[in-house]
């Protein structure tokens, strides 16, 4: 079967037809919702199993509607193969650490037994509350997902299954939001634990006029529920067929021992090289994806890929990878924005030089004000240590009295900082902004 009459194949053209998204977009959430039905499957080598659960993060403008309804459609398929493998709405690290091996002694409040959740999808339309406000909270989430990508949530301990807990676990990452929520993470983010492990999908949203049959002329969506039925019927079969490790036929073998490896590990800055550490990985679990998705399944319950198989995945890697290149640039620029301003809380070096560079001139009060901090040592302290070695100049000047004047600081200009007090002034010099761009990953 060819790869777009199967399952992935189809449901990514419905995506397309239906909602106007970019072939990526559609591909990664057909791949997520399809990888659900995998959980049986690795790919084992001398260094361990490869599942082929999928992480994907869309970044989309708001208020086009392409991010939350294709999530619409993704979610009723999985509620409709298999209730129990779906998590969807906001929680917390121990929240979901709860559901995955909750205490089973307890029941629930309508009397029933609580039961774990080994096989998942977890499923954000909005992704504000994982990479937004609650970023600092948040920080053991991003932890216990990366382990998730693994296959396992190391050192888990419960009430209900004790020191050892439920530790092999295999669950699948679809969500979507806008580039503002890129403001609230750190840099190190995209290249350390969750953020490398992510396939992010970053395409340009064009808006296009709705057609004419956009409205239905009954509440039934004939063509939906055709689709979501074909899906869970094409899913449960697979699931049942799937039973044991990927094999890969010659071919495909021999691009993952002369190609793929020199695909995702060309020269570039420490950044890029992490994620494509993990991005040799990620193809694997496309490759396995797409061979399962056109029923390319032995007697014997393995999937077999096959050199197309593993080229298109290695296709799809490359894009994956430029778009999170975008995203990186990207976060760069909501961070320098003043949704940037907003999230930022940490008082260091990279934050002060961040700030100084988008403010021009300032105060010790603007920074602290922008940083939205009250911590008067850390701030007195980097300011000192960035004056002292030339990364930061104070433009202001002491007289004889002791008194702050204007120095450097522009005659226009001064009549602002001096209004009621007269502060000092401070200036990123070009050490400082070389530093910030070479020390932003």
């Amino acid at each position: 079967m060819k790869f777009e009459d199967g399952v992935i194949g189809k449901l990514e053209r419905f995506l397309q037809a239906r909602f106007g998204i970019g072939k990526m977009y559609s591909r990664a959430i057909a791949t997520c919702v399809f990888s659900v039905c995998l959980h049986n499957v690795h790919v084992m080598d001398k260094m361990g199993p490869v599942h082929p659960a999928v992480f994907a993060i869309d970044i989309g403008a708001s208020g086009l509607g392409v991010k939350t309804p294709p999530l619409r459609v993704a979610r009723k398929i999985v509620e409709e193969f298999n209730l129990d493998y779906l998590k969807t709405g906001k929680f917390t690290p121990q929240g979901l650490r709860e559901w995955i091996a909750p205490d089973i002694t307890i029941p629930n409040k309508d009397g029933t037994m609580k039961k774990p959740h080994k096989t998942f999808l977890l499923l954000r339309d909005e992704a504000s509350t994982l990479f937004g406000e609650q970023a600092d909270y948040m920080k053991d989430l991003y932890e216990d997902l990366s382990e998730i990508w693994d296959g396992f949530l190391q050192g888990y301990s419960t009430r209900g299954f004790g020191d050892e807990g439920n530790t092999e676990v295999y669950g699948s990452l679809l969500a979507a939001g806008s580039p503002k929520i890129l403001a609230g993470l750190d840099p190190m983010f995209f290249v350390q634990g969750l953020g490398n492990r992510v396939l992010w999908v970053f395409e340009d949203a064009v808006f296009k006029p709705f057609p004419p049959d956009f409205f239905f002329g009954s509440a039934q969506d004939s063509e939906l529920e055709t689709l979501i039925q074909e899906t869970v019927s094409h899913m449960r079969e697979l699931e049942n067929a799937c039973e044991s490790a990927t094999i890969w036929k010659p071919d495909a073998w021999l691009i993952w021992a002369n190609t793929l490896r020199e695909s995702f590990t060309k020269p570039g800055d420490d950044a890029m090289k992490e994620y494509q550490s993990k991005a040799i990985l990620n193809t694997l679990r496309l490759a396995a994806n797409y061979a399962a998705s056109r029923f390319s399944v032995t007697n014997s319950g393995d999937v077999a890929v096959s050199e197309a198989d593993l080229a298109m995945a290695i296709d799809d890697m490359k894009v994956f990878v430029q778009m999170w290149q975008k995203v990186v640039t990207e976060s760069k620029r909501q961070r320098a924005g003043d949704f940037g301003r907003i999230k930022q809380r940490k008082v260091d070096i990279r934050a002060v030089l961040s700030v100084g560079v988008r403010l021009g001139m300032f105060t010790k009060s603007q920074l602290k004000e922008e940083l939205d901090t009250t911590d008067n040592v850390a701030v007195r302290e980097t300011i000192n240590t960035l004056l002292e070695d030339g990364r930061l100049a104070c433009l202001t000047e002491v007289d004889d009295e002791g008194k702050v004047t204007k120095g450097r600081v522009p005659a226009e200009v001064w009549k602002e900082f001096r209004k009621g007090h007269e502060p000092a002034v401070y200036e990123v010099q070009e050490k400082g902004k070389a530093w910030l761009e070479a020390n932003l990953f």
